[in-house]
């Protein structure tokens, strides 16, 4: 089956973010303490769409879907819309749908979104395991008015994109690659059974769901480094980076087998499995979005979490010498902490980035420091609990997947070699 899809935008000039108020977009600089007691959210109706006439169904009955409503405009156009969890929100607007045909077909599929805009680049797949990046050549964005997000990035009111079916065949449809709580568990379940590891279930989401984490290894030194991943439910393009960080940890090499006999790497990669599974833009399944509520703990899987680790450190009476969330956002830029503040481990950071820009011929480190104003954000917490160092480590939505292998891979391998120095 031939599958052809262009994304063009508009050249348009930037203008400053204007009027869409259902919008709150906070950064990693000075962030502002955000209410995150539990707020209603719509959770979609699951639900095939069959047009008989036009012979053509849609799907998002499947977990991590996000397609609202389909409607047929004519016999080969249809009009999807997809809203979010719950507003405000962040302009993440994912989706994931089936469609199939019953006969060979062209069809075109417009994006509508009443309180957003299109921001995901299609992936397409035939089995909803293996994804590929679509080659320009169906998908159009249009808008009358375009913003800039950080003054560097257009978003489109509208998108569309052209689909040639073929019989029989059932095309899968999203905004990034799917990797659902199923697929990251089977990988840490995979993970563990190589290398002699129990993933452990250290709580349960809003809707039941499992929250689990990985002791990597156990050190001599008591020294812990703490990983997580997927706060928001779109970000795939973190957790790849995540995924071969603790990958090249686990190494079977001279340089993986000292750093683990020495230190603790504890991982939980999965953070919102209800907002994953449900399909999300941002929040958890009590509407709120998890990096915002470090502080407050009033959601279950960052109390769970941020339990989990005060009670490891207390038991293990050892020290948090490093931290990482990993993230995805518009481009590769890491939100660190300022070099100027206390920490276990003081210059660890700026060594690192000085590492990984070393080892990676013609990249240029982004980073942008901050101080440590309040507890909000995760990086800010473990700071001010654990005096770790730490950072927010955010991929480009875009990232081509083979950089994501390499910047995850190099920096496992820059930090552990910084870590074995500093304790020899």
């Amino acid at each position: 089956m031939q599958i052809r899809l262009l994304l063009i935008f508009l050249a348009l000039p930037l203008i400053a973010y204007p009027q869409e108020k259902q919008f709150r977009f906070q950064g990693q600089g000075p962030t502002q303490i955000v209410e995150t007691s539990s707020k209603a959210i719509q959770l979609q109706e699951r639900k095939v769409w069959l047009f008989e006439e036009e012979g053509i169904g849609f799907s998002n009955d499947f977990r991590g879907a996000r397609l609202n409503n389909v409607v047929p405009a004519n016999g080969s156009t249809f009009q999807l819309t997809i809203e979010a969890e719950n507003y405000p929100v962040n302009p993440s607007p994912w989706y994931a749908f089936k469609v199939w045909s019953s006969t060979d077909k062209q069809v075109t599929l417009s994006f509508t979104y009443p309180q957003g805009r299109h921001r995901y680049f299609p992936v397409v797949s035939m089995d909803g395991k293996s994804w590929a990046n679509l080659d320009s050549a169906r998908f159009i964005a249009k808008s009358d008015t375009t913003i800039a997000f950080y003054n560097y990035r257009l978003l489109p009111k509208e998108a569309s994109m052209v689909l040639d079916l073929t019989a029989g065949d059932t095309v899968w449809v999203a905004g990034q690659e799917m990797w659902t709580s199923k697929e990251v568990y089977t990988w840490m379940d995979s993970v563990g059974e190589v290398y002699k590891l129990k993933p452990k279930t250290i709580g349960k989401t809003t809707l039941g769901r499992d929250l689990k984490m990985m002791r990597v290894s156990k050190g001599k030194d008591k020294k812990v480094v703490a990983v997580i991943s997927r706060q928001h439910p779109p970000e795939v393009t973190g957790f790849f980076a995540m995924k071969a960080f603790i990958e090249r940890i686990l190494k079977d090499d001279s340089l993986s087998n000292a750093f683990r006999k020495r230190y603790d790497v504890l991982n939980v990669p999965l953070m919102n499995p209800d907002g994953v599974d449900e399909g999300h833009w941002r929040h958890n399944a009590g509407g709120v979005d998890l990096n915002r509520d470090w502080e407050a703990q009033n959601q279950p899987e960052v109390k769970q979490v941020a339990d989990y680790f005060k009670a490891y450190m207390k038991k293990r009476k050892g020290t948090m010498v490093f931290f990482m969330d990993f993230h995805s956002t518009w481009d590769d830029i890491y939100y660190t902490i300022d070099p100027s503040l206390p920490t276990n481990t003081p210059g660890l950071t700026t060594n690192w980035l000085a590492g990984i820009e070393a080892s990676i011929p013609g990249y240029y480190v982004n980073h942008r420091p901050s101080k440590m104003d309040n507890g909000v954000v995760s990086r800010n917490f473990f700071y001010k609990t654990f005096n770790t160092d730490g950072l927010v480590f955010e991929f480009g939505d875009n990232t081509s997947r083979d950089f994501l292998k390499l910047k995850g891979t190099v920096a496992a391998e820059v930090l552990m070699r910084l870590l074995l120095e500093e304790g020899s």
